[in-house]
């Protein structure tokens, strides 16, 4: 038995009979403390001396069993601390009252301590009885943050009335998070927003810990005010879903999207933040023409590294399969303490687009419209002196070609420089009518067609009439004998197919097609395989050449398909 008892005389506080533990505590002899008054282990203190500890016995007499804290003092003189319960008892026909009492200098020193570590840290607590969800009691960090002086009056607000009264921080939501730590006994951290007594809105992280204070089962709630941080990061998402650029933000190290804005969802066409992560930078970029994950870690650790920002030129594909161009400024950031870069994109493929057209034009000016007017200058000269020969006919036929040119570039802007216009039509159809046209222009080349009966999809007619009609002058004009066109009807696509049987087109033709870019040493005499490829890639489509025999021309347009209709 750790308590030691001791009986008193009621009326007088003489001790009648006490056990070996209570004498332990004491450090006295049975035989020392048996017929003494009760004064023998009082202390000097009114507080707790003879007349007080007499008036105790009265109360367990008149209003029942007592419990309370009290100061005894040993027999060397030194005073510790104690609980007593008083208990009034009969003992051989006598009343007598019995004093269970038990030191509780350990528990004491426990509790000064956490008294010193409960008001000495800088962060809010609160305790919550686990039963009721009440309020036990608060440092001095959490008046000064709640401003309340009084802990009477944060018990009575409790929990829902410091808290909101629109939202989910209710009484009933706080009291369950409390009991399921207790339960469990495991902490949990938690967001919740409170209202100080001036009406003050303060967002708090509230960590949550089961704990046993002065033998009760308690929780714990450690608050640290993230107010400052919640504006700062409502004033990031503003900024980062109000501006019109595409931003994502990046972990340097990995590559993985850590966020993105609306008008970045929207360029790449996805819904949620989820499907980036899961298409992930490979999955977002044309990466067969180069644009690799590898490649974009390098950008992204370069930014890191120099501490400076880097702008590059990257190809993208959406969720459709759209290609776009874009120019994306990656810059370095520090995002909730931790290294982040921050990818800021902007489309330009009209622009990429219209500048190569801009290039191609400005060749055709500067050459060929050029060729063509020394012809002319030529010949005119020559008419100056003679006025028989061929000379007036060439003149003709020169400006015929350099009308046709300024015709067709005319053409090719308008329509590659319009709004897309997006129509379903019937490929089949719309073949047929382009071959019997062109046909008819040269009746010695045999066209064969190889087309299924119907083939409907969603594109550009202007588009893909233009690129089809490019394709077929040339295998007409370079055919021996016959040309062949032909379409595949795939899931996802369809495939046009026009080949001719002629010597194929020389590769000086070609390169800068390919390249998708002119220079002066490397250029096409006209207009025809650049309003191929234009079209091709206005289409969203893929375009390949092939002249190991005569000339294959291969355009894969994509089918697009109505908003709802299914796969």
């Amino acid at each position: 038995m750790s308590e030691g008892l001791v009986v008193h005389e009621p009326e007088t506080g003489v001790i009648v009979d006490v056990n070996e533990r209570f004498c332990e505590m004491n450090g006295y002899e049975q035989s020392e403390l048996i017929g003494e008054p009760i004064g023998i282990v009082m202390t000097d203190d009114e507080a707790y001396g003879p007349q007080a500890a007499t008036e105790m016995m009265q109360q367990a007499r008149t209003e029942g069993p007592q419990r309370f804290e009290w100061r005894n003092r040993r027999r060397d003189g030194k005073t510790f601390p104690v609980e007593v319960d008083l208990t009034v008892i009969e003992l051989d026909g006598e009343e007598r009252v019995l004093a269970s009492v038990q030191d509780i200098t350990e528990r004491k020193r426990r509790e000064q301590e956490y008294e010193q570590i409960f008001n000495g840290v800088e962060d809010p607590i609160a305790v919550f009885d686990p039963d009721t969800g009440d309020i036990t009691e608060v440092n001095e960090p959490y008046r000064d943050m709640i401003g309340y002086d009084d802990l009477e009056t944060i018990q009575e607000l409790g929990i829902e009335g410091m808290s909101p009264s629109e939202g989910e921080y209710t009484a009933e939501r706080g009291t369950a998070l409390i009991r399921e730590v207790s339960t469990t006994s495991e902490p949990k951290t938690v967001e919740w927003e409170a209202e100080t007594a001036g009406g003050d809105r303060r967002y708090l992280d509230i960590t949550l810990s089961p704990a046993v204070i002065r033998g009760e089962k308690r929780v714990l709630s450690i608050q640290r005010d993230v107010t400052e941080r919640k504006r700062r990061e409502q004033e990031y998402e503003q900024i980062f879903n109000g501006v019109q650029d595409a931003i994502a933000v990046f972990d340097p190290g990995t590559l993985e999207f850590l966020d993105a804005n609306e008008a970045y969802l929207e360029m790449f066409d996805h819904e949620s933040l989820g499907e980036l992560r899961e298409r992930g930078v490979s999955g977002l970029s044309v990466t067969k023409e180069g644009y690799t994950e590898q490649r974009g870690r390098e950008v992204h650790q370069r930014v890191v590294e120099s501490d400076e920002p880097e702008i590059v030129e990257w190809q993208g594909e959406t969720s459709s399969g759209e290609r776009v161009w874009l120019e994306v400024k990656v810059a370095p950031a520090v995002i909730g303490g931790e290294q982040r870069t921050v990818s800021i994109q902007r489309d330009i493929t009209e622009r990429k687009r219209r500048k190569q057209r801009l290039e191609v034009f400005n060749r055709i000016l500067r050459h060929n419209l050029r060729n063509r007017l020394d012809v002319i200058q030529s010949h005119a000269e020559e008419l100056q002196s003679r006025t028989t020969g061929d000379h007036a006919e060439r003149i003709v036929a020169a400006v015929d070609d350099l009308a046709g040119v300024g015709r067709r570039a005319r053409q090719v802007d308008q329509i590659l420089s319009k709004e897309d216009n997006f129509t379903e039509i019937d490929i089949t159809q719309r073949l047929r009518e382009i071959v019997e046209t062109m046909e008819a222009i040269d009746s010695d080349i045999v066209v064969r067609t190889d087309f299924p009966k119907e083939a409907r999809l969603q594109t550009d007619e202007e588009s893909i009439t233009m690129a089809v009609e490019s394709a077929l002058e040339n295998a007409l004009g370079h055919a021996a004998s016959a040309v062949a066109v032909a379409v595949d009807d795939r899931p996802t696509e369809h495939v046009i197919t026009i080949a001719d049987d002629g010597p194929g087109i020389p590769e000086e033709e070609l390169r800068p097609i390919e390249a998708q870019t002119e220079t002066r040493l490397q250029h096409g005499r006209g207009l025809g395989l650049w309003q191929l490829r234009w079209c091709v890639d206005n289409l969203n489509g893929e375009l390949t050449i092939e002249t190991d025999t005569g000339t294959t021309v291969r355009i894969t347009v994509p089918k697009r398909r109505n908003p709802g209709q299914s796969v």
